[in-house]
């Protein structure tokens, strides 16, 4: 996973994935954020057949062995044991009226939520004693193959349309018995067989689209129907979905070539082909079962091969096509159906169970990728995203390159300390020459890049400091604008263990020896300054530096192991438990977006200071006791709506500072497993 040495992830990586999620490559292999429902969760059989969400946010899956319900926490089944006259149901309509139609292999059922489950089939014209779950719609044609409905369609006037792989049937009975009678499609003469219907759809003028095994069929308002085919220059003759997007666009998925968008007027005039996408197109496969468009305007698209994700607006996109598959985490590789609940989320059909994508969860990177592990990350001033870590695979090709990680090769046992950026949908790793074989033990808050564009590197040997670049990788070869060593700084050690810059471009260092130190250079004179026996500062004997912050006001503050210092008008003050600090380290100092200041515990947990520069901070503390998954923090971020993140080694808990309300992620939302710090 996307790890330090106890599969850690960095504290910028609550940012970092959230730029991630948005310029994936087709072909990295990021674990996406799924989690999976098969039979053992409640589901009535594994083979999904199609996923439909009704008006009231009900997730209904049509399965080979019944139907299921899932309310968000649990499965309600149907099956025949409740009336259902052929265990496999294929599709679900819920009219405008808020009437169910469910189809079946037993023909087409009329279900009533209320009504009494009965271990027999009823027909809508019978009159038992209590009204049935479920009831049979009588068919003219008696063949078992016309009795098999494939999908279900409402159109403008109320009339229920059935899909069958006896070609297509509607409902009558405005004026009489309800039942379902035949409507002839017009096949050409010599065909040998009927066609199975697949999806229909109705355009802007009414029309009636009919996907079929043996292409196209256009229904007009007056009755005509219409074949297109291969001859006419739809890519495929056996379609199998049809789409209408928000704006009207028209959609057709096929079996052997890919998908297509196509238009057409009200006039009788063949459509036209926009475009078509297929495997030479970088869909990597021409088998697509379903084209699905989000609440957020993507195209999501079931394939064969996995799921793949579409923006028709390409011209905005790095990729118009992108596909994740069972690398990226899918229980199986071909997705027979797809859906959105009410929160977003994107659910997926198998003939292996369901799956639930989140919609706000976490992409998660790698071994696959190459990561063996990654101790910061970053952002630098060009929108890459920066790494401090070690990859796997050999250490002059692969992964290091921008390549694939090999893994088959006789080097992935082995990783190497390196640096990365992720730009362009692509990793690049590089190794600093200047820095050599060994960059110290310390990975995280050691590498920032100045508000001048300046890069600082701390490192086993002291501080390197790069002149600004555009790209992170480009100072692999960089001769540094100075090399500050242990004598230089004034650390009592030649291991950088923080570094941090202030809002007037100075830079505060710190080092671990015995005794610990603590230094400051100052920008303007380009002089280091020592600090570990400045007044106000505890004992840097048995003190660490673990962290260096500053809040609105421009006062720096310093975590220690058993409390804080706030320099204020160059003065040096230290909080601790006399002060109401709770116990543990201090581990990280956030100033949120409105000024207030958050520190993070190694044992007591999240403190917020709204007051900074009083000169006796407030202390507001959250602990295991008001929702935190626990006391052991580390990482702390906020995001663009003010709520704060905090990472531990269960996980990663979202505060919101209004409400006092706790969500808690795990590897359910995504996250990798492991310490997040």
């Amino acid at each position: 996973m996307l790890c330090c040495r106890l599969n850690r992830v960095s504290r910028s990586l609550l940012f970092a994935l959230t730029l991630l999620l948005f310029s994936l490559s087709s072909v990295h292999a990021e674990r996406l954020p799924l989690r999976s429902f098969t039979i053992a969760d409640g589901l009535a059989n594994n083979e999904i057949n199609r996923i439909v969400r009704d008006s009231r946010g009900f997730l209904w899956f049509c399965t080979a062995n019944g139907l299921s319900r899932f309310d968000g926490y649990s499965f309600t089944n149907f099956g025949t044991e409740q009336g259902l006259p052929h265990p496999v149901v294929t599709d679900l309509l819920e009219t405008r009226s808020g009437d169910y139609w469910v189809a079946t292999y037993g023909g087409l059922v009329r279900f009533n939520p209320r009504g009494t489950p009965i271990n027999h089939v009823y027909s809508v014209d019978e009159n038992p004693s209590v009204p049935p779950m479920f009831s049979v719609v009588p068919s003219d044609d008696l063949d078992r193959r016309a009795k098999a409905i494939s999908v279900l369609f409402e159109s403008h006037d109320g009339t229920v349309w059935c899909g069958t792989y006896k070609g297509l049937f509607r409902s009558t009975g405005s004026n009489g018995p309800l039942e379902l009678h035949s409507f002839e499609l017009g096949l050409p003469s010599g065909t040998p067989e009927y066609p199975a219907v697949k999806d229909l759809i109705e355009d802007q003028s009414q029309s009636l689209w009919i996907a079929t095994s043996l292409g196209l069929y256009r229904r007009w308002p007056d009755g005509s129907v219409a074949r297109y085919t291969k001859e006419d220059g739809v890519p495929d003759h056996n379609i199998s979905d049809l789409l209408k997007d928000s704006r009207g666009r028209l959609w057709a998925a096929t079996l052997a070539g890919g998908f297509f968008e196509f238009t057409a007027d009200g006039s009788h005039s063949p459509p036209s082909l926009i475009r078509s996408y297929r495997s030479t197109d970088g869909l990597t496969t021409d088998w697509v079962f379903q084209l699905f468009e989000t609440s957020s305007g993507q195209i999501k698209i079931a394939t064969n091969k996995g799921l793949a994700e579409f923006y028709p607006e390409s011209a905005k996109q790095l990729r118009p096509l992108r596909l994740y598959t069972t690398t990226n985490g899918l229980s199986y590789r071909e997705i027979n159906a797809l859906a959105e609940d009410s929160g977003g989320n994107l659910w997926l059909g198998t003939v292996s169970g369901a799956m639930k994508l989140a919609r706000d969860g976490f992409i998660s990177y790698g071994e696959s990728d190459g990561l063996n592990w990654v101790g910061a990350i970053l952002e630098d001033q060009n929108g890459g995203i920066c790494f401090r870590g070690e990859v796997r695979g050999d250490q002059n090709a692969t992964v290091f390159n921008g390549a694939r990680l090999n893994m088959v090769g006789s080097d992935n046992s082995k990783s190497w300390p390196q640096f990365g950026r992720y730009f362009d949908e692509r990793f690049s790793w590089f190794a600093p020459v200047a820095l050599g074989v060994y960059f110290g033990w310390v990975a995280e808050d050691v590498t920032l890049q100045a508000r001048n564009g300046e890069w600082w590197i701390g490192a086993s040997d002291g501080i390197f400091r790069y002149a600004a670049v555009d790209d992170f990788t480009k100072i692999k070869t960089a001769r540094p604008l100075a090399h500050y060593t242990a004598t230089q700084t004034k650390l009592t050690s030649p291991q950088i263990y923080r570094l941090f810059e202030d809002s007037r471009g100075d830079i505060w260092a710190s080092s671990v020896a015995a005794p610990n130190g603590f230094s400051h250079w100052d920008r303007a004179t380009d002089t280091w300054e020592a600090l570990g026996n400045t007044p106000g500062f505890p004992s840097f004997t048995d003190q660490t530096v673990n962290s260096i912050g500053e809040d609105r006001a421009g006062n720096i503050w310093v975590g220690f192991n058993t409390g804080v210092a706030r320099r204020q008008q160059n003065r040096w003050k230290f909080f601790d438990a006399k002060d109401k600090f709770p116990p543990g380290n201090i581990q990280r100092i956030y100033s949120d977006s409105i000024g207030r200041l958050w520190l993070t515990s190694g044992r007591g947990g999240l403190i917020r200071i709204d007051n900074p520069d009083a000169e006796s901070p407030t202390l507001i503390n959250y602990t295991t006791a008001d929702g935190l998954s626990s006391n052991q923090l580390d990482v702390i971020v906020e995001d663009l709506q003010g709520d704060i993140y905090v990472g531990s080694d269960r996980g990663l808990d979202r505060l919101n500072p209004t409400t006092g309300r706790v969500k808690h992620y795990s590897v359910a939302d995504g996250l990798a497993p492991g310490t997040t710090y």
